[in-house]
């Protein structure tokens, strides 16, 4: 279906203006820290600062520890423990939820699909909802502004939402994906043994037969 130029040329502008809108904000951010203070602080809007500093960002990565009034080194040490928690709360989130994953959708146990919805309904909780139990269960384990602390709370929020995300992707794969690996590695370990193999989502079949009988049940099988 070929759509009319007025409609390309509008499509295209909506989407001109929808990007300025959303990067405004950002560029703005760049522009104020690049700004001296007098600049932020007038009553007249300076869409580019006359004299562009980077004394913020030299700052940041020159200043003495952090602590007290030190505002950029304040703001260097937020952003390393923001860095650390961040990696490993995401580490965590992907190993648990690809093998959690992989278990509901594969492995067959009780409360399997009970246990995968419990999940799903602790990740549909607002987080202020969980706000009073979490300070309190941090509290009992002294884990109160501590980088482990911020790690358990992030993960009991983004664990479930992995756990169901990874678990719908392994559905959607064919049940005899697993089986592609071997399948190519039987063919020479078959040639040599004078096995062959034929494999279903049951498992492997093995009979004997010749070098030449080989060629057309692996042809046949794949």
């Amino acid at each position: 279906m070929r759509h009319s130029r007025n409609y390309l040329i509008a499509i295209h502008v909506g989407a001109v203006v929808m990007a300025v809108v959303i990067l405004l904000p950002f560029a703005w951010l760049i522009i104020s820290s690049v700004s001296p203070a007098t600049d932020l602080v007038s009553s007249h809007v300076h869409w580019w600062p006359a004299h562009p500093t980077l004394s913020r960002y030299e700052a940041i990565f020159t200043s003495s520890a952090g602590g007290g009034d030190n505002v950029a080194a304040n703001f260097r040490l937020a952003m390393i423990n923001s860095l650390i928690v961040a990696s490993v709360t995401t580490a965590i989130s992907l190993v648990v939820g690809a093998l959690g994953g992989y278990a509901f959708a594969r492995l067959r146990f009780r409360l399997r699909r009970t246990s995968l919805f419990a999940f799903l309904a602790v990740y549909m909780l607002p987080p202020i909802a969980l706000v009073i139990p979490l300070y309190l269960a941090l509290a009992n384990l002294h884990l109160l502004d501590s980088k482990i602390g911020l790690v358990l709370t992030y993960c009991s929020i983004v664990t479930p939402f992995c756990l169901w995300t990874m678990s719908n992707y392994y559905l959607s794969l064919p049940q005899t994906s697993k089986t592609p690996l071997a399948s190519t590695a039987a063919p020479d370990l078959a040639h040599s043994s004078g096995w062959s193999c034929r494999w279903h989502d049951q498992g492997c079949s093995r009979r004997p037969c010749s070098g030449s009988c080989w060629r057309g049940t692996s042809s046949s099988t794949r």
